[in-house]
């Protein structure tokens, strides 16, 4: 009897939970769990989001970066459409589709051999080499260029550069629309991108009105024309580019570059450079023009460089300074005996003849350059041409005005909402589009 008092004593001492309770203690803990859940699916999501913006801000930016580079040492620019532009990379551009013939090539000719074709497209491709203008060739092998039409007949040497325009455009179907470059081929229109092919370069454009304005007026001094004489000059016989461009009060505005050669047969050739009067968009009618020459910048760094201004429509070109041995050179020498150095305005002068390199000189006379040092130990022979020099300390005299593209990136990786949309923007100077 004693014990069963004593069990049910216990019993009744033992309390516990109510089920209200139970049930208010699970819906705080649920409140509490659905508050973590939602700030870390938040926190997930907004990596997420992050990691995303992070990932096409930094392909935007490549692409703009390699858009830039290009531009920059772009000898010029075709604005197809707000959507695609095409751009030529002479062959010292690290990115230019660029080769050399292995053989000479007589056009028109249905296969091109070249030392290699690795950067040009697997398919189609648009190429010039020398005075060629554009050849189109359907196909390639590792070293050759193949189902060839077009270009000007003629026979191109082995060594010849061969090159071809990229073409950089926006999709035309979007959003999102894709960034692409291509070496401008048959198969790819300038002015529409259809995404099959190419190398992408970033996506998730909003617009495909990638390049917002070119500021090259479609309005420019028409091509020169020349007239070749054999005597009276300095010229030697070569291919030769000029540009004239017209100035107005308005500013500068770009000339027609155009190449011209000058036949074997005469050292002492002068070019005369004849043009049409201009007038420019406003009405106002050209006050003087510049000419620029000689070289077009395919092979070397400086590019058309100006030669002189006139306020007439036409010049004759009598050529770089030039003149010769009057005795003969032993180097090292700090007197070189010359017939004329009227031509040489240099200060100091940096000089060459036959194959004594650089020779800087502090000063002339004459009839002969002083205060000379350098070049290569040796004797030059009486009658041997003298050259002017051009080194890093030379003056740099002006190039024709340069050509800027406006482009603007929009990307937004979630277009439904702007939450993800950001822009990169940017005035890109074609630094070398003075060259041609």
């Amino acid at each position: 009897m004693h014990a069963r008092l004593h069990v049910r004593r216990v019993a009744e001492a033992q309390e516990g939970f109510t089920l209200p309770e139970l049930l208010v203690v699970l819906a705080i803990v649920g409140i509490v769990l659905v508050g973590i859940t939602q700030l870390f699916t938040s926190a997930l999501k907004s990596e997420t989001d992050q990691t995303k913006r992070v990932n096409a801000q930094q392909d935007a930016r490549v692409a703009l970066d390699q858009l830039r580079r290009e531009l920059h040492c772009g000898s010029a620019l075709s604005y197809n459409s707000a959507s695609s532009v095409t751009v030529t990379l002479p062959s010292y551009c690290s990115s230019s589709p660029t080769t050399t013939l292995s053989a000479a090539v007589t056009l028109p000719s249905g296969t091109i051999s070249a030392v290699a074709t690795d950067k040009f497209n697997s398919g189609a491709n648009t190429i010039s080499f020398g005075s060629s203008g554009t050849v189109t060739c359907t196909g390639k092998t590792a070293t050759s260029f193949t189902g060839c039409t077009g270009g000007a007949a003629g026979t191109y040497p082995s060594g010849a550069t061969v090159t071809s325009p990229v073409t950089w455009c926006a999709t035309t179907s979007g959003p999102p629309y894709l960034l692409k470059r291509y070496a401008t081929n048959a198969s790819v229109p300038t002015a529409a991108c259809t995404g099959a092919g190419g190398i992408l370069r970033t996506e998730w454009l909003v617009s495909s009105s990638v390049f917002s304005s070119y500021t090259r007026p479609t309005t420019v001094v028409a091509a020169p024309t020349f007239t070749t004489a054999a005597s009276g000059g300095r010229i030697q016989p070569g291919i030769y580019w000029y540009d004239v461009t017209a100035v107005t009060p308005n500013g500068e505005f770009s000339g027609t570059p155009t190449q011209m050669t000058v036949p074997t047969g005469s050292t002492s050739n002068t070019v005369t450079v004849s043009w049409s009067a201009y007038t420019d968009p406003s009405g106002a009618a050209a006050t003087s023009y510049r000419i620029y020459g000689r070289d077009n910048g395919s092979t070397t760094a400086e590019g058309l460089r100006l030669l002189a201004t006139v306020p007439t429509t036409a010049w004759t070109d009598t050529g770089p300074p030039l003149t010769t041995l009057s005795n003969n050179v032993a180097l090292p020498t700090a007197t070189i005996p010359v017939v004329d150095t009227s031509t040489f305005t240099w200060s100091p002068n940096t000089i060459s003849f036959g194959s004594s390199g650089t020779v800087t000189c502090t000063g002339k006379t004459a009839t002969s350059f002083i205060g000379c040092s350098g070049g290569l130990t040796g004797t030059y022979p009486s009658g041997t041409n003298v050259f002017q020099d051009r080194t890093t300390a030379s003056p740099v005299d002006g190039a024709p005005p340069l050509a800027t593209l406006n482009v603007s990136l929009v990307l937004d990786q979630t277009p439904a909402n702007t939450l993800q949309r950001f822009t990169l923007s940017d005035a890109i100077s074609l630094r070398n589009s003075g060259r041609f």
